[in-house]
């Protein structure tokens, strides 16, 4: 059984269906933390409710904070390995880019892409290793 999890209705609108190509509608980070930010904020995954790192308003563009000013998350980790790599580990690490992973309201899955970050997550496991690293 799924976790039911209350999203602005703004935000629900705007996303895009499972696969398709990821519009910063905020909604997997308003549903559950990410091992990123599980990670840095030092609480489980998926039991404690929408990430306190995303910036913006529900409806409109959304953004990582962890992502966007990395300095303000991980300030030691930052001065140690500059913030264009913490920002570009924590693209890598969040799966900027990929495509939309959040499912709602019983929306279908996406067999087809899952497959596709099922071999994402071979070709760059030895990248991912290291923007782990970069971040623990």
């Amino acid at each position: 059984m799924s976790n039911v999890v209350r999203i602005p209705r703004a935000a629900g609108q705007l996303k895009p269906p499972h696969g398709s190509p990821c519009n910063q509608c905020g909604v997997c980070c308003m549903a559950a933390l990410c091992p990123l930010a599980a990670h840095v904020l030092q609480r489980k995954q998926w039991g404690s409710g929408g990430c306190p790192a995303l910036q913006g308003e529900p409806g409109q563009k959304m953004e990582c904070g962890m992502m966007k000013d990395p300095a303000r998350w991980s300030p030691v980790r930052t001065a140690m390995h500059g913030e264009a790599a913490m920002r570009e580990a924590a693209k890598l690490l969040i799966r900027a880019s990929d495509g939309c992973d959040a499912r709602i309201n019983g929306e279908p899955i996406n067999h087809a892409f899952n497959r596709k970050l099922d071999r994402l997550d071979v070709e760059r496991a030895a990248d991912v290793a290291k923007a782990r690293r970069l971040w623990e």
